[in-house]
């Protein structure tokens, strides 16, 4: 609905916005339709052990392949029994690989690195890194930087593989880091509650696109629910009630 022409591969793709607005959720749902369409995902997960991520992603797992989705559990490490527990040593549908110093990020990126020349294609796929918030609080600004303008230069344009990355903004470790991402990002979505229905007690979740090189889309702010993990159009009439229409789930905009 925002991009009615989809979007360009090799994107470096930012989603903004406060905690709570859905930002891994969106991008949950983004990497499973990536994976319906046959297409290798990398996921790096800061925020949520892999057995957790792949629930949201591959569950259920009708027309998934089989380990076609990688998890860099950058996780896993705050805690030995999460990361040596029978439940997480291996999943069905997804190849994990454990990081046991996600505060070195140059050995993250060989591992990213790694994984991108084993598993994936040029001009195919998507990682995702979720947090970008969470990584910048295990290392220093310029590490982060450097690991930002990486993976946009080698992987987004050079291998033509879509990358996308979570900020949630407020953070006093981003002050002086968010005005570069946005400026490093090619598209940039923005992810809130609705300011009115906030006011009155009301949790409204809305997102727009602020910024798209190479394709066009739309500005306008896009309310949606989730419902079993799906992201929904909402309708809001002009009285301000809040009404929720039928519809069928919107896959997330593919090239």
């Amino acid at each position: 609905m925002l991009f009615p022409q989809g979007f360009p591969r090799g994107s470096f793709i930012l989603i903004s916005g406060e905690a709570g607005t859905g930002k891994t959720i969106f991008v949950y749902n983004l990497t499973r339709a990536y994976l319906k369409k046959k297409e290798k995902c990398i996921f790096v997960s800061l925020d949520e052990p892999p057995f957790v991520v792949e629930e949201n992603i591959v569950s259920p797992p009708e027309d998934i392949p089989p380990k076609s989705l990688t998890i860099i559990d950058c996780f896993s490490f705050r805690s030995k029994y999460l990361l040596y527990s029978g439940s997480t040593l291996s999943t069905q549908y997804s190849n994990v690989l454990y990081v046991s110093n996600p505060k070195d990020i140059k050995a993250l990126q060989r591992l990213v690195h790694y994984t991108v020349e084993k598993f994936m294609s040029v001009n195919k796929g998507l990682i995702v890194i979720d947090s970008l918030t969470e990584m910048i609080s295990l290392c220093d600004a310029n590490s982060f930087v450097e690991f930002v303008k990486t993976m946009r230069s080698l992987y987004a344009r050079k291998l033509g593989i879509t990358v996308v990355g979570t900020l949630t903004f407020g953070i006093k470790l981003l002050e002086g880091l968010d005005d570069l991402l946005d400026y490093v990002a090619d598209i940039i979505i923005d992810m809130r509650y609705e300011p009115e229905y906030m006011r009155q007690g009301l949790l409204v979740r809305q997102l727009r696109v602020r910024k798209a090189r190479g394709c066009p889309h739309d500005t306008r702010w896009l309310t949606f629910s989730v419902e079993n993990g799906e992201l929904c159009p909402v309708n809001l009439i002009s009285n301000k009630r809040y009404l929720e229409v039928s519809a069928k789930r919107i896959d997330p905009p593919l090239e």
